[in-house]
């Protein structure tokens, strides 16, 4: 006998009518333990076109959804709750549609996908729980035929047959220790930039008594002195050599000055050729 294993508890069962239409996450429970396909509605299946399907799921649903879980059950919330607000089922019961239901369990009276009698003449009980308040919840379900009982896994919990399927759950402990982030101080650039001015303020006071620096102070104080090799005598010679205005020469000055005449290097290389 075979089925699958997870640790993680099981936190909603659905009934489809189509098994092609189950909720997102949730998984198809087809199979009996031993291989045969097992189906909840009952009667004579050649006779009737009605289907029934278990699916289940492991997804974390928050424990707001109990008071509104309607037909469709509960509404998955995508950000995955805190475990402080998960909920698991820790219990599940099956009985005929003529008794009582049971108080403190959810009836799954109809099928998640067209809203028709989930089963033909038995009621489907599920109890949610806190997850953070129990110790223990249903991490395994697997479907046994009837007449084979003595073959259920140990710590298994047989309910009553539907249409010759016996559904049996496993409950196991469940880690419901909440544990909780550090809580860090999230801080803008801004503010770090403001810390780190402040900080940078605080040790240049230790070492300087002087509150505010400014580095154009340092540089002022830098005496002023000119290469040698510029031939300035001093600071006056070279401001009044800024403060001239430099002339700009005439066509026929620039002529005059830097003309120059290549005809004694013309003569040389005639005589050469």
């Amino acid at each position: 006998m075979s089925f699958l294993s997870s640790s993680k508890p099981i936190t909603d069962i659905k009934v489809v009518s189509n098994k092609t239409e189950l909720p997102a996450g949730y998984q198809l429970l087809e199979y009996s333990a031993d291989g045969q396909k097992v189906q909840l509605w009952e009667g004579r299946h050649y006779l009737s076109v009605s289907k029934r399907y278990l699916c289940f799921s492991r997804q974390n649903f928050d424990i707001g959804c109990i008071e509104t879980a309607g037909t469709e059950g509960f509404t998955l919330i995508d950000d995955n709750p805190p475990l402080d607000k998960q909920v698991v089922i820790t219990d599940i019961k099956i009985q005929s549609n003529t008794m009582q239901l049971v108080e403190g369990f959810t009836h799954v009276d109809q099928t998640f996908d067209d809203a028709q009698p989930a089963l033909k003449k038995h009621n489907l009980l599920l109890k949610y729980s806190k997850r953070t308040l129990v110790k223990q919840a249903v991490t395994q379900i697997i479907f046994v035929d009837s007449g084979q009982l003595g073959s259920v896994p140990p710590k298994f919990n047989i309910l009553p047959s539907i249409n010759g399927y016996s559904l049996c759950f496993m409950l196991s402990p469940i880690n419901n220790t909440v544990t909780t982030a550090p809580k860090y101080n999230v801080k803008t650039v801004e503010q770090q930039l403001k810390e780190l001015e402040m900080n940078s303020g605080a040790q240049m006071n230790q070492s300087n008594p002087i509150e505010k620096v400014n580095p154009m102070e340092f540089i002022e104080r830098l005496p002023f002195k000119t290469s040698e090799l510029l031939g300035f005598k001093g600071m006056n010679e070279y401001n009044s050599i800024l403060n001239n205005k430099i002339r700009v020469m005439t066509e026929d000055e620039i002529e005059s000055k830097f003309t120059f005449d290549f005809s004694k290097e013309r003569k040389i290389v005639e005589a050469a050729i």
